[in-house]
């Protein structure tokens, strides 16, 4: 499903987390396509140490467990692919039905893109001229892609629209994000929400729902934290 052609194709050298010696002081380059070859046994400490081993089995018993309970609750599937920067766990995510991938920056947002995802939720705040500009272009020049992210102001509604060059036929799609009194961002009533929701509106933007995270009020007490979700 990804484009993991190029990435194959990557050397393999010192500045790679994670590679041998035996890699780094190669005459020739060796690339990630050539690593099954070498032959390297974690156990036999080939490879340096700290390392993470993933277990086939294991990681494709994880992938149809977590479908399979979306697919149950009738929920869509976004896994948030800064916990790994993978792109080969996001290829077989999105081949296992996931509905797309979560990031939390614009910088992960474009390494999504280089692999050819298309549908993209950053779960977080665009406020970057730069940023916005430069996926309002992705936007315009592929119509198949999809972007999500939070507004939370009608400042931010405006700093989207400003910088977004009136791009109507693909627009971004924005969630009014909900926060909670003291916290860190998000809307604080129902009235500045609907604000927000109504300035959308009057933008070249889609609005698409809400957000919020639950995470925030998680104490000790999981009956209070359940109340306050």
């Amino acid at each position: 499903m990804l484009d993991l052609v190029d990435e194959m194709r990557r050397p393999i050298d010192g500045a790679v987390k994670g590679a041998p010696p035996v890699a780094t002081n190669r005459g020739d380059a060796l690339t990630a396509a050539q690593i099954p070859q070498q032959g390297w046994n974690l156990l036999a400490e080939d490879l340096p140490f700290p390392a993470a081993a993933l277990r086939t089995a294991a990681l494709r018993n994880n992938l149809a467990w977590m479908q399979r309970y979306v697919d149950a609750h009738g929920a869509l599937l976004a896994p948030h692919g800064k916990t790994t920067m993978a792109p080969q766990l996001f290829d077989m995510q999105l081949r296992q039905g996931a509905w797309g991938i979560t990031v939390a920056t614009p910088q992960q947002l474009r390494i999504c893109r280089r692999f050819g995802i298309q549908r993209i939720f950053m779960a977080n705040q665009l406020v970057g001229q730069r940023d916005i500009e430069h996926i309002n272009g992705d936007l315009s020049r592929h119509p198949e892609f999809e972007f999500y992210c939070l507004v939370d102001s009608v400042e931010g509604v405006k700093r989207l629209a400003d910088c977004s060059g009136g791009n109507a036929a693909n627009p971004i799609n924005v969630l009014i994000e909900i926060g909670l009194s003291n916290g860190r961002s998000g809307c604080r009533s129902l009235r500045e929400a609907i604000a927000v929701a109504n300035a959308v509106n009057s933008a070249p933007l889609r609005l698409r729902g809400v957000e919020c995270y639950e995470g925030l009020v998680v104490t000790d007490d999981p009956d209070s934290d359940l109340r306050k979700i």
